[in-house]
């Protein structure tokens, strides 16, 4: 089970490169399937993760195509 803040930010950095935005989406729901499953821990960690998630992309630079206007 991930326990150190590296493997969080692992999983948030291959959520991002893999789903791009849709990574918050993935996060949120993990952390609902735990929540569901009454695992404590598990939704600690997903929530650790989406948190990871949401300063990975707020700090990744606009696409080449994106207006800056």
């Amino acid at each position: 089970m991930m326990r150190r803040s590296s493997d969080v930010y692992r999983t948030a950095h291959l959520m991002v490169t893999t789903y791009g935005e849709k990574a918050r989406i993935g996060a949120g729901v993990m952390i609902d399937m735990m929540r569901e499953k009454g695992d404590v821990d598990g939704r600690y960690l997903w929530l650790r993760v989406a948190r990871a998630v949401d300063e990975l992309l707020d700090c990744r630079p606009p696409a080449a195509d994106a207006s800056l206007h």
